[in-house]
C-alpha cells in the first residue's frame, strides 16, 4: 500500500506507526507548493523565476483572462502583477478582480496593487493595516506592495 503525506500531516503522526503500517509498501512526503494564478500585466522573467525558486507553481494569465478559466485552475493565491496596461482595460480588470475578492487570497504588486485597492474600495473594503512594506486587508484576504524594493516579492509570499 502507498501513502502520501503532507509535511503538515507528518507533524501530527507517529513515524513508527506510519512505517509499520507500510510494510511491503512505501509512503511519500509531498512538499507544500503554493499554487498561484498570476494575472500578468508585464512581470519580469526574473520575478517568475524567483517565485519558482520559492516553491510556487504558476499559472499565468494575461490581462484579457477569463474568470471562468482562472477559477478552473487550482490555485491558493491570485497575484495581480506589476507592469503596464492600456488605460481602457483598467475598469474591466478592476471589475474582474472585484469578483475574486473574499474567495481566495489576492496579492497586488506595483500596478496590481493599484488595481486591487480600487477593486477593494468598490467592494467596500476599508480597513487596511501596514505590516512592514505590505498593506493588508485581512477581512478580504488582500495583500499589496508597491515593488519599489527588491525583497518585497519574497516578503509578500510569506502570506501565501
Amino acid at each position: 500500500m502507498t501513502y502520501m503525506l503532507s509535511p503538515k500531516a507528518l507533524h501530527t503522526m507517529d513515524m513508527e506507526e506510519v512505517c509499520s503500517s507500510c510494510k511491503g509498501g512505501y509512503f511519500h512526503i509531498a512538499p507544500k507548493i503554493t499554487k498561484i494564478a498570476v494575472i500578468n500585466l508585464g512581470m519580469q522573467k526574473e520575478s517568475f523565476m524567483d517565485m519558482v525558486n520559492m516553491k510556487c507553481s504558476l499559472n499565468v494569465f494575461d490581462e484579457d483572462f477569463s474568470i471562468n478559466q482562472l477559477n478552473m485552475v487550482p490555485h491558493d493565491v491570485v497575484m495581480v502583477s506589476n507592469g503596464k496596461v492600456d488605460a481602457e482595460k483598467m475598469p474591466m480588470l478592476v471589475d474582474k478582480i472585484k469578483t475574486l475578492i473574499g474567495k481566495k487570497k489576492i496579492f497586488g504588486i506595483g500596478l496590481g496593487q493599484q488595481l486591487v485597492k480600487e477593486a477593494a474600495a468598490q467592494a467596500g473594503a476599508k480597513a487596511w493595516k501596514q505590516e512592514g512594506t505590505i498593506m493588508i486587508s485581512e477581512d478580504h484576504k488582500l495583500y499589496c506592495c508597491d515593488m519599489s524594493q527588491q525583497n518585497q516579492l519574497e516578503e509578500i509570499m510569506k502570506y501565501a
